[in-house]
């Protein structure tokens, strides 16, 4: 089951101000079946279990922005302010039960729990705050982008315990002593600038400088969470997030048809 709903608002204050705002909200119920063979593990007495991934999601954020347009003498400029908050908390359990006869066919014998792999929660809160400002001169023939964005992105994940699956306690739980992480991703301040001149109707030339970061890879049954538990000290004390900074330089041509 997937629902979603959002409501966006625009607002124009007189001739150059406009202001967006877009408050939403997400949904998410399933299980991932899977007929799996054993592979001659010792807590199956049949060469094929059934195996159910059963997750659900809850989501929402605000998205909003202000921009205003205001000329400086010959200077025309946009400035904009936004940001972006969502949280999503997630959960996510791993069950697996013998099947009733597997000789005759799939049927699921759900009072027969063989184990849990895992029953996990992560809840996951962005937050993206930004302003630039784009300036033209020259009659608009050349464009200068300038600004900065925040970035922080509050990780924490949570073993459940052994949770009872169909009103029984899997005969094995794999997670029991699994600890909590709290694994945030600091972006801090990331600058833009980037810059546009128009050569002629056809051709134009552009340059850009910007640094971003890539988060940690987050899933309460996978990514950071996944790791060893004794490694997780050492993550905490060491890790960084991927950050680069990115160069360009060229120029755009337009063929007339």
């Amino acid at each position: 089951m997937d629902q979603w709903a959002y409501v966006k608002g625009e607002y124009q204050l007189g001739d150059a101000v406009r202001i967006e705002v877009q408050p939403y909200f997400h949904m998410n119920r399933g299980g991932g079946d899977w007929h799996a063979p054993s592979y001659g593990a010792s807590y199956s007495p049949d060469p094929i279990m059934f195996r159910q991934t059963q997750y659900d999601s809850n989501r929402g954020g605000l998205l909003a922005r202000l921009a205003a347009a205001f000329d400086a003498g010959d200077v025309k400029n946009t400035f904009e302010i936004g940001g972006w908050y969502e949280s999503n908390e997630s959960n996510i359990s791993r069950p697996r039960w013998r099947l009733k006869n597997y000789t005759q066919g799939p049927d699921v014998d759900f009072d027969n729990v063989l184990r849990l792999d895992f029953d996990r929660t992560g809840k996951i809160q962005t937050t993206v705050f930004y302003a630039q400002n784009t300036s033209k001169f020259m009659e608009d023939r050349l464009s200068l982008t300038y600004g900065a964005k925040y970035l922080r992105v509050g990780a924490d994940f949570v073993n459940n315990g052994n949770q009872p699956v169909n009103g029984k306690i899997a005969a094995i739980y794999v997670d029991p002593t699994r600890p909590s992480l709290s694994a945030p991703t600091k972006g801090g301040v990331l600058p833009q600038v980037g810059a546009v001149f128009k050569v002629d109707a056809n051709n134009e030339l552009f340059a850009n400088a910007s640094q971003n970061v890539n988060q940690f890879p987050y899933s309460p049954s996978g990514g950071v969470y996944n790791a060893n538990p004794s490694t997780f000290a050492f993550f905490n004390q060491t890790a960084k997030p991927e950050k680069a900074t990115t160069f360009e330089l060229g120029a755009r041509i337009t063929l007339a048809a």
